[in-house]
């Protein structure tokens, strides 16, 4: 509905610099009050990042189990069945009620994890995540991270790299080059 009332001209959405602005102060605000960012959108106190959702950005596996779950198990994502009569059909028949299935696609899963692990506050540590997929993720997307640190968008740590406090506004424009073809 949001999408539909924008693209229809009845709602109208902030400016680049406005939106760069509140989300400064919202930082802000939240860190002062005592929840860190730790993610892009993310806020929280010390020891209460959600574990849930780290697994996505951090290309963890993780299982699913029950009505509509969903899950990362050996490269592959998968969802469960919504309908609950269905499900139910499935597990009483020692059926499996997985409904949706993605298979392990390298390249799509090598771009997420770097889109994904760049929004979390430590970044991504290339060395690792390049042997995970046997790729040099530094030399891959050179070009990318040359562009991106010229525009101090990120800093590096050794091999891992990170979003500085203006490149998470701006990440968009990294992401877009990490996306399709090096």
């Amino acid at each position: 509905p949001l999408g539909r009332s924008i693209r229809g001209g009845r709602t109208r959405v902030a400016g680049d610099d406005a939106m760069a602005t509140t989300y400064e102060e919202t930082v802000s605000v939240l860190e002062e009050a005592g929840f860190p960012l730790y993610e892009i959108s993310n806020f929280a106190r010390a020891g209460c990042r959600s574990r849930h959702n780290l697994k996505y950005w951090s290309d963890a596996p993780y299982a699913g189990f029950g009505l509509g779950a969903h899950g990362y198990v050996l490269g592959e994502r998968r969802s469960n069945r919504r309908d609950l009569d269905g499900y139910l059909a499935d597990v009483t028949a020692s059926v499996s009620p997985v409904d949706w299935r993605e298979p392990y696609d390298r390249e799509r899963r090598i771009e997420e994890a770097l889109f994904l692990g760049l929004r979390v506050l430590e970044g991504v540590d290339l060395e690792r995540l390049g042997a995970r997929y046997d790729d040099d993720l530094e030399a891959r997307y050179a070009i990318a991270w040359e562009r991106a640190a010229a525009a101090g968008l990120i800093v590096w740590e050794g091999s891992r790299v990170r979003l500085t406090a203006g490149g998470r506004v701006r990440s968009n424009e990294l992401f877009a080059e990490l996306i399709g073809d090096p």
